[in-house]
């Protein structure tokens, strides 16, 4: 049984400390300890996995380019907060040593094509020690407050790249995403919904142990942090 699980997470406070030296002999240092909240937010998931069933070896391929699975009804992604923040809606790969590059991606408007291995998502290894294939988080119908926006992409530290921003219908995040306004600067917000499709293509038939069950085991986290 094929299955890709989800996990949210919610990283709330920032803190810093600031040290002031002492300027006499007797005097002691103060310390200041903050913890920052901008505003409460929450990550809810429509589902916990996305599940494809019993898939039969004689469905799959020996093409190169592998084996792409039909996409199952997305999971919604949705992030509230109580009051306007920016922040970016992180994705962390638990299976990311299992990435496998050079296979092809339908998704739920066409052929995403050969994807570099920074925007796929690991699925695990057979019983053999082989990478089934991998699988890309297409995010679609992303609206900020009700209304569609453009996106970008951000780094692992969370950062915002300007030069990645795309529409709101076409978004494949490796590691997370921020709503930025038309100029690229980051957009505050107090909702955000999006869609994300599970596009997924397993290895080639060749490269593939069937002596056991295939259990296919892609696992990410849904997090987000503030900017």
């Amino acid at each position: 049984m094929f299955r890709v699980t989800f996990t949210n997470a919610l990283l709330m406070a920032s803190a810093f400390s600031i040290a002031l030296p002492g300027v006499a002999a007797d005097s002691a240092p103060l310390t200041l300890k903050v913890n920052y909240q901008p505003a409460a937010c929450g990550v809810n998931l429509s589902s916990q996995h996305t599940d494809f069933g019993d898939i039969s070896p004689q469905s799959l391929t020996n093409n190169a380019a592998g084996t792409p699975l039909n996409t199952p009804n997305p999971v919604e992604i949705n992030v509230t907060c109580s009051g306007e923040v920016a922040l970016a809606v992180m994705f962390i790969d638990h299976r990311k040593s299992s990435t496998v590059e050079g296979l092809d991606y339908n998704g739920p408007q066409g052929k995403l094509g050969n994807l570099s291995k920074q925007h796929v998502f690991g699925l695990g290894y057979d019983s053999q020690g082989s990478t089934i294939g991998g699988w890309v988080p297409y995010l679609s119908q992303v609206r900020i407050n009700g209304e569609p926006t453009p996106f970008a992409l951000v780094n692992q530290d969370g950062l915002p790249d300007a030069i990645s921003s795309q529409s709101s219908e076409k978004i494949m995040p490796d590691h997370g995403f921020t709503p930025v306004n038309h100029l690229a600067q980051v957009q505050k917000f107090t909702q955000l919904h999006a869609n994300m499709h599970t596009v997924t293509t397993l290895s080639p038939l060749s490269k593939l142990s069937l002596r056991d069950e295939v259990r296919i085991d892609g696992n990410i986290t849904v997090q987000i942090t503030y900017l």
